[in-house]
């Protein structure tokens, strides 16, 4: 298991694209590989996106602080253990720092 420290990065694997129909609140990760299709919800999707755009995982604690009404604590915990789940199924990977 990869340790998860405030500064660690993570992007999503090549072979899975991001898909939503905002306005019906529908949201999927599409492996384009083998076909595998992931129902997300809204959380899910939200990490999801801000993983593509580059946030470590503070940023990605304070931007969930910011988008959903949730204590600190909990966010860390929540998300550390998604972020270990994705990590596990290979829809991430940690980004090694230099």
């Amino acid at each position: 298991m990869l340790e998860i420290n405030p500064q660690s990065k993570f992007k999503l694997n090549e072979e899975f694209i991001l898909h939503q129909i905002e306005e019906l609140d529908k949201y999927w990760l599409f492996n384009i590989v083998n076909g595998d299709i992931f129902n997300l919800n809204d959380v899910s999707m939200f990490i999801l996106q801000m993983i593509t755009e580059g946030n470590n995982f503070e940023s990605l604690v304070f931007e969930l602080l910011q988008q959903f009404d949730v204590e600190k604590n909990r966010a860390q915990n929540d998300l550390q253990r998604i972020l270990q789940e994705l990590l596990h199924e290979k829809i991430i990977s940690q980004i090694k720092e230099d």
